[in-house]
């Protein structure tokens, strides 16, 4: 989903005929919508697995 995202936002950026209006759009979204995922991606990222957890380290 982030990878999309940064995808649309990109082609938002490049395309959209007033950069002022689309930057405070993607600002917008990401702020409300898209650092939701960003928080569940940095949660994974520290979340030790379970092999790892449960292999013997010598």
């Amino acid at each position: 989903m982030l990878k999309a995202w940064e995808t649309v936002a990109s082609y938002i950026e490049k395309h959209h005929p007033n950069k002022a209006v689309a930057m405070r759009a993607t600002n917008l979204f990401n702020d409300n919508a898209v650092s939701h995922f960003h928080q569940i991606l940095k949660h994974r990222q520290k979340q030790m697995s379970l092999d790892s957890f449960l292999v013997k380290k010598n």
